[in-house]
C-alpha cells in the first residue's frame, strides 16, 4: 500500500460520516469524468450559463484570487 494511501485511509477514517458522503460524491464525480469525459456538450443549460457568467464576472475583475478561493474552501470544508 502506498503512503498516500494509506493517509487518505487514516484521514477518511477520522472525517465525520458528513465529510465521507462529500467525498464519496467528489470520488464517484472523478470517476465518471474519467470514464466518460466532460464537454460543454454534456453540461447542462444550467451548468452553461453558471460558467459564462463567471466567466463573464472574471473579465469585469469581480473575481477573487486563487489564494483567497483556497482560504476559504479551506475554512468551509476544513481542508488541509
Amino acid at each position: 500500500m502506498t503512503a498516500i494511501r494509506k493517509k487518505l485511509i487514516e484521514e477518511i477514517n477520522k472525517a465525520p460520516e458528513s465529510m465521507v458522503k462529500e467525498l464519496y460524491k467528489l470520488h464517484a464525480l472523478v470517476k465518471e469524468e474519467k470514464i466518460n469525459g466532460i464537454s460543454w456538450i454534456n453540461l447542462t443549460h444550467s451548468q452553461k450559463v453558471k460558467i459564462e457568467t463567471g466567466l463573464k464576472e472574471l473579465k469585469e475583475g469581480k473575481g477573487i484570487s486563487s489564494k483567497k478561493a483556497m482560504a476559504q474552501l479551506t475554512k468551509k470544508y476544513g481542508l488541509s
